[in-house]
């Protein structure tokens, strides 16, 4: 019969053990104290954020929080420190060292009362993948409603762009239809922060021209554009952008 993780009546994990367990476990585990600082964090941190242990601690643990998070995560921390052994679920998002952020469910135990830990008990499940699966399908859901609902390109191609913004950046978005008999592309919809439509134009050296000439979606940093741009096969058009998607 397999041995159970428990220790046995009357014994207790030895600090190597717990030490063993923890490192295996793909949670991300952490202790903050009253103030929010990070404590403790376990070897799940750099595998998933890229941040080792001198990296956080110390630092609030608002700190792996894009902005907009900040402040209700901080709100709701303070309310759980000054309840004694209350425990709270979060939904939250944290960034990675890349700067990319992943999707967690988070369990939160107030310990700071108890003289063996003084700390607040943080674990974090990584729900990325299932984050993900969930706004493809309510983007592509969004979509087929759209295509049921109107037979207008205009308003189809505005409801396509809401959709997205619901789960990605698309403050700057464009659809380019190509024209094979003008060899020209034309842009029945187009938002931008910066630059204004553009006119109907032929194939060129810009990034949308690369994915219209190679037939595959990528994303171009700006490192991927410079080596794209030293290579001929793309120039800037327009302002410059951190990134560029496009399908």
């Amino acid at each position: 019969m397999p041995k159970s993780l428990m220790p046995e009546h009357g014994t207790e994990f030895s600090a190597e053990q717990a030490k063993a367990l923890l490192a295996v476990t793909r949670e991300l585990l952490a202790i903050v104290s009253a103030d929010g600082d990070f404590l403790i964090v376990n070897e799940a941190f750099p595998s998933i954020l890229s941040y080792y242990p001198e990296d956080l601690i110390g630092k609030p643990l608002t700190w792996l929080h894009p902005p907009a998070e900040a402040g209700p995560i901080s709100e709701k921390f303070a309310l759980l420190a000054m309840q004694k052994g209350a425990t709270a679920n979060f939904h939250c998002s944290l960034r990675a060292k890349s700067g990319q952020l992943r999707w967690f469910n988070i369990v939160a135990v107030n310990r700071l009362n108890d003289s063996d830990v003084r700390g607040v008990l943080l674990s974090y499940q990584d729900v990325t993948e299932f984050q993900r699966m969930e706004a493809q399908r309510m983007v592509l859901s969004n979509v087929v409603h759209a295509l049921n609902e109107t037979s207008n390109l205009d308003d189809l191609l505005h409801q396509i762009h809401g959709a997205l913004k619901r789960v990605v950046y698309a403050e700057n978005y464009f659809v380019a239809l190509h024209d094979p008999q003008s060899e020209m592309f034309h842009f029945p919809f187009f938002v931008d922060q910066f630059d204004p439509p553009p006119p109907p134009q032929k194939v060129a050296r810009t990034c949308m021209a690369y994915v219209f000439r190679t037939g595959k979606a990528c994303s171009i940093p700006q490192l991927e554009f410079d080596r794209l741009a030293a290579e001929g096969e793309v120039e800037l058009v327009g302002s410059a952008s951190p990134a560029w998607l496009g399908i």
